[in-house]
């Protein structure tokens, strides 16, 4: 295998990379030589789905920065199950059999068990996707995290709201904020209560609606939206809850400006798209996404089209791919298996050219990503595409939606 450095690959130099197959899913480790990489994902559970699509962007680092690095290392997968116990279960079952460093986990309860553990048991813990603030501010010296708080998104994503309304020449008056009632949604609402008012936003929050990210039926929490005249609302979702609310809001018959996230998952999903069809268009996420202006982007989603041709990149495979990218560039830095010598790496990594939005990748005494940012994507044309911020656009945003301007 030809030894590619950092700072020497290009997109031309790698585009053959796209051309090899996707292996490293159990590929057998020779000798305890190769960096065992231990990935914690829900593949079961009311996750699955967001399980999956993370797996992509794992499956496409291991062939890319093969070649990117020159190294070898072997990607073992666990499932968390959706659920915390069965996370910590699994994070204690990889690294008895081995794995040098683990990557995961998606959602910020179970990323919190598991960084427990790893704490506990000295083996580094690269997050890859989970905005819970806790998880960086225990004092670990173990724990990495390049995804940005909750606090940071919703600074972020309120900022990109501001951008959007200013170019529109319009604002809405009034906001509903509605939440899942899970780790995330819990840190999500305290960082709206705590940033909200520092903001000087033009618009106030007339109604705060929690629900279980389990649910089956959020015909009474739209309605509660509905009954406050909220002209603008802001989710902070999973995917199938998503798919759920915006149901909802047609079969209600809201009359709103829009749906903008102020940093979740949920409405840029493959699956959001599949099961809304036209109904998936124009809502808005302001969160962690890929920059697809850089160089490195580019080639993944050049692998991307050959090996999945019916998904795109978005948060949940790139912040995996990310994760790994991370991972491996510590490996590469500290030429060791030890794992204090990775842990010591990674505390130094400074990576310049990445996937995602934000500056170089590097971390604070805390192990939290002190660059990440956030974008503005408005759904269109069976994805999301990029309005803000206006150097890595893709589409013009429209602002007010539509149905609200029929109304």
């Amino acid at each position: 295998m030809t030894h590619f450095t950092r700072r020497q690959f290009t997109l031309s130099t790698l585009s053959a990379a796209c051309a090899l197959p996707l292996v490293g899913c159990g590929k057998k480790a020779s000798a305890g030589n190769i960096l065992k990489v231990g990935i914690l994902l829900p593949s079961s559970g009311f996750e699955a789905s967001l399980g999956q699509s993370c797996k992509i962007g794992s499956d496409l680092a291991h062939t890319i920065l093969s070649e990117i690095y020159g190294v070898d290392f072997e990607i073992v997968y666990a499932d968390t199950e959706s659920n915390a116990n069965a996370g910590r279960t699994k994070a204690e079952k990889l690294i008895n059999e081995g794995a040098h460093v683990l990557i995961g986990a998606f959602d910020s309860g179970v990323t919190a068990a598991i960084a427990q553990v790893c704490e506990q048991r000295g083996v580094p813990f690269v997050v890859n996707i989970a905005a819970a603030p806790q998880i960086t501010e225990q004092g670990y010296q173990f724990v990495f995290r390049n995804f940005p708080t909750g606090p940071m998104l919703i600074r972020n994503g309120l900022s990109l709201m501001k951008d959007l309304f200013k170019e529109k020449g319009i604002s809405p008056k009034t906001a509903a904020f509605i939440h899942v009632n899970d780790t995330y949604g819990e840190a999500m609402r305290k960082g709206i209560e705590a940033l909200f008012p520092t903001l000087d936003m033009p618009f106030k929050i007339v109604e705060t609606i929690s629900y279980d990210p389990k649910t089956q039926d959020l015909s009474t929490e739209i309605g509660k939206v509905k009954a406050s005249g909220a002209e603008l609302i802001m989710p902070a979702t999973r995917l199938e809850d998503a798919v759920l609310m915006i149901k909802e809001v047609y079969k209600q018959k809201l009359k709103i400006m829009g749906i903008i996230n102020p940093g979740s998952p949920g409405m840029y999903e493959k699956d959001f798209f599949a099961q809304l069809g036209d109904k998936s268009n124009y809502w808005i996420s302001n969160t962690a996404w890929f920059n697809p202006k850089a160089s490195i982007t580019q080639l993944v989603q050049k692998a991307l089209a050959k090996a999945f041709p019916n998904n795109y990149l978005e948060t949940n495979s790139a912040y995996t791919f990310e994760a790994v990218h991370i991972a491996v560039d510590a490996y590469k830095r500290a030429n060791s298996l030890d794992l204090i010598q990775i842990r010591d790496a990674l505390k130094e990594t400074n990576i310049a050219d990445h996937v995602t939005m934000g500056g170089p990748i590097q971390f604070d005494a805390k192990g939290q990503g002190i660059n990440a940012t956030s974008a503005s994507m408005q759904n269109h044309g069976g994805r999301p595409q990029v309005i803000f911020p206006v150097s890595a656009r893709e589409i013009d945003a429209v602002f007010p939606i539509p149905m609200y301007e029929a109304a």
